[in-house]
């Protein structure tokens, strides 16, 4: 389960931010994930869980927001920008392959909140 190197990346991230702004504690972590970031919600949630259970660390039952992204695409030929349903890399427009990823592989601390 990858989502655990992944959470204990982002907390040393949140850890680091904590200490430059002289705050004492992690209340609150958002993040976005997109649908092809390759992270599972569940697991994520589940290994940010078990990081967070430790009484000693300064992120102790710190609150996780995960803000789903879908898919979001721009067709290069007819320019119109969209939300594709299915792993398809085609424009629900005029079936072009001509696209450019704008949303959907992110995975992204959004905010984070301190004490």
């Amino acid at each position: 389960m990858h989502e655990m190197a992944i959470v204990n990346n982002l907390l040393d991230e949140c850890e680091r931010i904590k200490v430059a702004n002289n705050a004492r504690k992690i209340t609150r972590v958002k993040v976005s994930l997109g649908r092809l970031s390759g992270v599972e919600e569940h697991y994520f949630k589940e290994a940010f869980k078990a990081f967070t259970s430790d009484e000693d660390s300064s992120y102790f039952n710190a609150k996780l927001e995960v803000v789903l992204k879908e898919l979001e695409l721009l067709c290069n030929d007819c320019n119109k920008q969209f939300i594709q349903d299915k792993n398809e890399f085609s424009c629900i427009y005029c079936n072009s392959k001509n696209v450019k990823v704008i949303s959907g592989e992110e995975l992204l601390l959004e905010q984070l909140e301190l004490e």
